[in-house]
Order: structure tokens, then sequence, then C-alpha cells
């Protein structure tokens, strides 16, 4: 699937807000584990571009993963575990799993320890801002890794 460039339009979900972003990512999340009875036909072996100009909140990842590698209104997790869950098969794709990240370094930087904190109270209705949290990007390198799918900057 190609690439959005800084200068095409932007995704479907790029003008709602952080709280948007994350019911309509649970939204497509449980659509698709519906659908997902059927399975998806997995390729190992992708390759996926992401444009991460569009992305600037931990939602906003998952949102343009599952377009990216199962089209508008897509699904590829919603967490950490849910992404460890679909990198296991059934969801469209199968280690190796390439990921082309454009704007790497302003992707890191926004997928910190607040941006976990933030995804993390939201989905359990819990804030706890006495707790230190690493970086999103990093524990999600590891679970890319883990599973034999990586994170590659593209400049």
């Amino acid at each position: 699937m190609p690439m959005l460039s800084s200068t095409d339009s932007p995704p479907w979900w790029h003008s709602l807000s952080h709280q948007e972003r994350h019911k309509k990512l649970q939204q497509v999340r449980r659509v698709w584990c519906r659908r997902a009875l059927s399975r998806l036909p997995d390729r190992s072996g992708r390759v996926i571009h992401l444009d991460g100009n569009w992305i600037d909140d931990v939602p906003s990842f998952y949102l343009a993963l599952g377009d990216a590698i199962n089209g508008r209104y897509g699904y590829f997790g919603a967490c950490l575990d849910s992404l460890s869950d679909c990198l296991c098969g059934g969801f469209g794709a199968l280690a190796p799993l390439t990921i082309y990240l454009s704007h790497y370094d302003k992707v890191r930087d926004l997928l910190d320890g607040r941006a976990w904190q933030r995804f993390h109270s939201e989905r359990t209705s819990y804030d706890n801002n006495e707790i230190e949290y690493s970086s999103y990007f990093e524990v999600l390198q590891e679970v890319l890794t883990e599973y034999g799918a990586k994170i590659i900057p593209k400049y």
C-alpha cells in the first residue's frame, strides 16, 4: 500500500481529537475482532510504509498501522498486547514484517512515557501520576522485534 506523503490529504482519523481517536480505535478493534472469526489470509514478508507526519499519539499509531496493513478502517492492534496477538496471525500480516516510518524521530519523541501514561489512563479509567512510564516507542520496538517485525526510519 502506498505511503501518504505529508503533502497528501490526511488520513480519515487525523482531524479527530485524541479522545475521539481512542474511541474510534476501540470501535475498529471491536468490528475487526468480530470479523476475525473468519480470519484474514496472512502474508509474511510484507513491507509497510507509515507516514509519521500524521502520528502524534498512541491511538494514531495503531490507526495508521491498521490502515497500512488492512486498508481504510483496518485493524492491526490497539495496544501492545493486541499487537502481539495480531503478529501471531489472522490479521493480515506475519513476520517477517518491515515497517518503514517517515518522521521517525518525531514519532519516537511523541510516543514517550507521557503518551503511554495518557493512553493507559484512558484504557483503564485509572490515572496514577506517580507511576513513571518508560518510552512507549521503545517498548513497541521490543514487542515488534520479539515477533519478527521491525520499524526502520525512512528519511
